[in-house]
């Protein structure tokens, strides 16, 4: 009776341990595919086709983003230098270590050699098979010759047979892995619904814990079951929109994961439930109801879910579905595209100090939005201006508008226009270069100020948008500059003389060049990604927009070092006249000049 009750401690250990295993290596699955959307080396693969098409296009097909998605579960985390891939490493590898111990644990017993064996190789299956995959990482570890492979490019011989070594093992170990789902579980639970475990004499099975039992070993049944349906999704995939063909494998291969995941979460719990081992305590049920009812969140919410949509694939209109998820939906933002008829795929607006939770770096954000600049807006406080940057550029590593490629900057320079023409009262842009004149923030972004600003909120979002009604307060230390002329000398400038500066943004040469003046226009040693402290700081300011003769003003600390006689150059006043006279009309005159 000792060793039985020994036996009995050491499978409900072994349970708790799978259990709890197989919960954390979920979590960091469903955390690095969080973090893999977010990316910005990932965003540029699949924004770029996207962002091109788009642009040669009167109707955006947003499913582009889907063309470049990752086939397999294998090719999102394989590359053990990203973050992505170091969460799955960190998390699962030592997880994996706790399911083999608590897999060996939990099927402990015997009657003799050969059904020891068989309950020693069922629990260390599984975990050895998770192992072998986790250590094989097919990006980071076969190289580029894998992705070579995958996609029809040609490799050299010798290239092609080393490959393979490491690509067989990949796949041995996610075989093992996935396989006993159907060739042990299976046929075990088949065999136990028939031949259900027996009450010791004097003992008696309780009709709940039994009822429960009976249920989750039908579960056991068909979950490996419909893990067959899900497979046949991912080997034959036949799509009607062929940019998601690579999308519909990938959700096929991770169902088949949650899947092969519930029938674990269903074995550890079935323990707890067999005669003599129901639980006793308020406890203990509490215990044994958290875990089956969160097996069941993700049965029902993540893998059943997932199979449905693979099942009506071809009816989703993928197009609005990957809009209505990556675009944000914000106020503002519903206002514009409302307002203008256009979609304003590559431009992101709020209003000051009023962020918008559907951005996708706040969705993705793993901190608050009080703790970072994450959220678009934020640093800059509530105060009476637009905070407008680009959406969907290419290159993430971007501080300012001279770091993006041009035809990034062409796009954004479209919707800022298409933007601009539905605001008549727009007067001033402000374009701050480093990050002092950001508050901080570290993204190409620029501030947008109006004559009637109450007028353009309610025009932008009607009766339901409040209007901000602080004022930006200029530093003591600053001074502002009228730098036309020497912006006009420029040749990049000349395309703003007697234009209207929308009308620059409207052209197809002159609005990036004009973008990657102002952030040129005091010249530093070093490239942007490399400057120690983001310097120069320094804001430049288009001041009377709605005019054919804009202003354009230089906005710097007092010590900003500048060119040679810049500093004899006529000052402006600090403060545009708009946001002197708020809540009023700022008077139609010529920029004040100081004495």
């Amino acid at each position: 009776m000792a060793g039985a009750g020994h036996e009995l401690s050491m499978q409900m250990i072994g349970a708790v341990l799978v259990w709890f295993a197989t919960r954390v290596c979920h979590w960091a699955f469903e955390s690095a595919v969080i973090v893999w959307y977010m990316s910005p080396k990932n965003r540029s693969r699949y924004i770029k086709d996207f962002a091109t098409l788009a642009k040669d296009s009167k109707v955006t097909d947003f499913s582009l983003m889907l063309k470049h998605h990752p086939e397999t579960m294998s090719e999102t985390f394989g590359d053990v230098s990203t973050t992505e891939g170091q969460i799955v490493q960190a998390t699962v590898q030592p997880a994996a270590a706790v399911l083999l111990l608590g897999n060996v644990f939990m099927n402990l017993g015997g009657d003799n050699v050969f059904s020891c064996a068989l309950n020693a190789g069922r629990g260390i299956v599984v975990p050895f098979g998770l192992m072998m995959v986790m250590s094989t990482p097919v990006i980071s570890g076969a190289g580029g010759n894998n992705r070579r492979i995958r996609t029809g490019i040609p490799v050299a011989d010798f290239c092609y047979i080393y490959v393979v070594q490491w690509v067989l093992l990949h796949f041995v170990g996610f075989f093992i892995f996935v396989g006993p789902v159907l060739l042990i579980e299976l046929p075990v639970a088949v065999h136990q619904l028939c031949w259900p475990p027996v009450a010791n004499p004097g003992e008696e099975w309780q009709p709940v814990a039994k009822s429960l039992w009976y249920c989750l070993a039908g579960l056991r049944i068909i979950c490996p079951l419909l893990v067959l349906v899900s497979f046949h999704h991912h080997v034959v995939t036949h799509v009607k929109n062929r940019n998601t063909e690579r999308a519909k494998k990938w959700n096929a291969e991770l169902c088949c994961g949650l899947l092969g995941s519930v029938v674990m979460y269903v074995n550890a719990i079935s323990v707890f439930l067999l005669p003599g081992r129901e639980p006793q305590s308020w406890a203990e049920i509490l215990m044994i109801t958290v875990m089956t009812a969160e097996s069941l969140r993700i049965l029902f919410g993540a893998a059943l879910w997932r199979l449905r949509l693979l099942l009506i694939w071809d009816r989703i209109d993928f197009s609005h579905e990957c809009s209505r998820r990556t675009m944000a939906q914000g106020p503002v933002m519903r206002g514009l595209r409302k307002l203008t008829g256009s979609d304003l795929v590559f431009l992101h607006a709020v209003q000051a100090g009023r962020y918008d939770p559907t951005e996708w770096c706040v969705k993705a954000s793993p901190v608050p939005v009080w703790v970072s600049n994450g959220a678009t807006g934020v640093a800059q406080g509530q105060v009476r201006l637009l905070v407008v940057r680009p959406e969907n550029f290419e290159d993430f590593e971007a501080f300012d508008f001279c770091d993006m490629h041009v035809p990034d900057l062409l796009l954004f320079c479209h919707d800022l226009a298409k933007v601009l023409r539905h605001l008549p009262t727009a007067e001033t842009l402000h374009f701050p270069i480093g990050d002092v004149f950001k508050a901080g923030v570290r993204r190409p972004l620029l501030f947008l100020s109006f004559a009637d600003y109450e007028a353009e909120i309610a025009r932008i979002g009607g009766k339901t948008l409040k209007a901000n009604w602080n004022v930006p307060t200029p530093g003591e230390d600053e001074v502002v500059y009228d730098v036309t002329e020497k912006i006009l000398s420029q040749q990049a400038g000349v395309h703003c003389q007697r234009r209207r500066f929308l009308e620059v943004l409207e052209s197809d040469d002159a609005g990036p060049r004009v973008l990657q003046l102002f952030g040129s226009l005091l010249k530093c040693h070093e490239p942007e990604p490399h400057r120690p402290d983001l310097g120069p700081h320094y804001e430049i300011q288009v001041r009377g927009l709605q005019t054919s003769k804009p202003t354009f003003a230089l906005r710097c600390r007092r010590n900003q070092a500048l060119p040679v006689g810049w500093t004899e150059l006529p000052r402006l006043e600090l403060q545009v006249e708009e946001l002197e006279y708020p809540g009023e009309a700022s008077p139609k005159s010529p920029p004040k000049k100081r004495q």
